[in-house]
This record gives C-alpha cells, structure tokens and sequence, in this order.
C-alpha cells in the first residue's frame, strides 16, 4: 500500500492496523483523502479547503486579465463559488464566457456576523471598484456606507 502512494507522490501515514484501515481512507471522485481533508463537492475547482470550506466570508474572484469580484456569503464558500461558475445570471459567469481566462477566488475578510459582513463586503466594493460585480451593487454599496456614516 505505501509504494501505491509513494509511486503516486501522495502524503501517506498509516494512522491504524487492522480492519479499520478502509475507514480511514476514502477513495472519493479519484480522489484519495489520508490525513488531509479535501472538498467533498463534486467537480470542486477549488482545492484549499481553507477557502473552499469557508463561511461567513467576504470574497474576491479573481480574473487573469484583472478583472475582479467581490461578494460574500454566510454558506460554505465552495457552494457559493460554483453557483458563480454555473449560473447563468451571474455576472462571474458571463465575465467566464467571454473573457475565457483563469479565475482565481481568495478570502478577503470573516466575520461572525451577517450584517457586518454586508457591511464588509460594501466598503471593499467601494474601495477596490471591482469591474465585474454590477453597477447596481456598486450603488447599494456606496447609499449603505453613507447611511452608516450618517447614524
């Protein structure tokens, strides 16, 4: 069993003997999970569990040409990322289809509550001025800070 791993270059520490061994391991989308755990999301594009299994985040996506997303969510970062990828009325998607070019997501900030994170996420908007997210958004953003710095 170790040549398996080691002729594959893959981390590899028998944990236990025994019968329990097929526990231990799962073989799961050809994927082999041993003492670090990866993305149980199926055709998950995102391989850093630290990202991918992240809630309660203000995220970036990132295009090769420099274009740039910004969001957040309060669900599993993996989920909401794939629903960029896949749904036709996401701004990432169209920005996919026609620019063609490598995206590259990355947490920006957490937080522990839903309403700063909006409120997070609405002054990265209006510092960074990201070209994908819709002008809509921008505005929102901008009318959210000037509430809050008029309270």
């Amino acid at each position: 069993m170790k040549k398996l791993f080691r002729d594959h270059n893959l981390p590899f520490r028998l944990a236990q003997r025994g019968n329990n061994l097929a526990q231990i391991m799962k073989i799961k989308n050809k994927t082999i999970i041993t003492n670090r755990r990866l993305c149980g999301l199926h055709n998950c594009t995102i391989k850093d569990t630290k990202i991918c299994h992240a809630s309660m985040v203000v995220y970036a996506i990132e295009c090769e040409c420099g274009h740039k997303y910004i969001g957040s969510t309060s669900r599993m970062f993996h989920i909401r990322y794939k629903e960029h990828l896949t749904q036709r009325s996401s701004n990432v998607f169209q920005h996919k289809q026609n620019c063609r070019k490598y995206l590259k997501p990355r947490i920006i900030e957490r937080s522990n509550s839903t309403a700063k994170l909006r409120l997070v996420e609405n002054i990265h908007i209006l510092q960074q001025k990201p070209q994908i997210n819709k002008r809509d958004e921008i505005d929102n953003a901008r009318m959210t800070i000037s509430y809050y710095s008029n309270s």
